[in-house]
């Protein structure tokens, strides 16, 4: 259960850090947000990793590194589409299937599967639909946060999935590890396309806590690793949409169609029901 609870809270830490990322990325571009914050988190994390230690493998690091591109493709998906479109479209979607690719994998490596559990994933791939499906009549907006929630989601699963797959006593050096891929990969994108890697000033508070939240919820995932197995820790640790979600609704009154939130309210649902099975 300590787990568990570990999951839950780094969950919390982790939405908290996407709401300020998407809060930069109204104020500038997400590319530039997203570089900021990855910097931003490999120093801190490299702080955190030398105080807890840890005797990491040669491939313990490759999959941290792995990881990496995972979460350079999520953590930008997610702020471009937060910069694009609701938050509360694109969070819940990145969360569902952030959640799956890793449970999944847990589940058909040994990780046992409850009633409850079954159906609290089922409940999951409802709330996929229902948030995805948009009518004719729904601006295009909606469409761009469905796309990017798609795409943030898968990379977000690879990210915990590959993180996962380094071993207990490497400590937090896969994390470190991964986030200063991540920077690494945005930073030879940047040099290919032209793009600006660093946020202006106007940015660069809610940049900088977004990165540090972020690298933070990853090593606290790591850690209920430790403390649990694969399917319920990650499946609980997708919870992050929800402190998104409030913040949202709290700060930009952002709402929802009937049925979309019908769709967010079964995602929580399902991942809740995951966790008590």
């Amino acid at each position: 259960m300590t787990g568990i609870l570990l999951a839950a809270v780094a969950a919390v830490v982790v939405g908290s850090g996407d709401f300020l990322g998407g809060l930069a990325g109204r104020r500038t571009e997400p590319w530039s947000v997203v570089g900021t914050g990855f910097l931003a988190g490999t120093v801190v994390m490299s702080l955190i990793a030398a105080m807890v230690g840890g005797q990491p493998t040669a491939a313990d690091l490759g999959w941290g590194a792995a990881s990496g591109a995972g979460g350079a493709a999520g953590v930008y998906l997610l702020y471009r589409g937060f910069s694009r479109a609701p938050m509360g479209v694109v969070s819940p979607l990145a969360a569902v299937l952030g959640g799956l690719v890793p449970a999944s994998a847990g589940l058909l490596t040994g990780d046992a599967v409850s009633v409850t559990m079954a159906l609290g994933m089922g409940i999951g791939l409802v709330a996929i639909i229902l948030v995805s499906w948009v009518p004719v009549a729904v601006s295009e907006a909606v469409w761009v946060g469905v796309r990017h929630g798609i795409g943030a989601g898968l990379g977000f699963g690879f990210l915990l999935l590959f993180l996962a797959r380094a071993g207990r006593d490497a400590g937090l050096w896969p994390v470190l590890v991964s986030r200063a891929a991540s920077f690494a990969i945005l930073a030879l994108a940047s040099g290919i396309l032209g793009r600006s890697l660093f946020v202006s000033r106007k940015a660069l508070v809610p940049a900088l806590a977004a990165g540090v939240l972020t690298v933070l919820g990853n090593a606290g995932y790591v850690l209920a690793l430790n403390l649990g197995s694969l399917a319920p820790v990650s499946i609980v640790y997708s919870l992050f949409p929800a402190s998104t979600v409030v913040l949202a609704w709290l700060v930009f009154r952002e709402r929802l169609r009937p049925g979309q939130a019908v769709g967010v309210g079964l995602a929580l649902l399902g991942t809740a029901l995951i966790t008590v099975g």
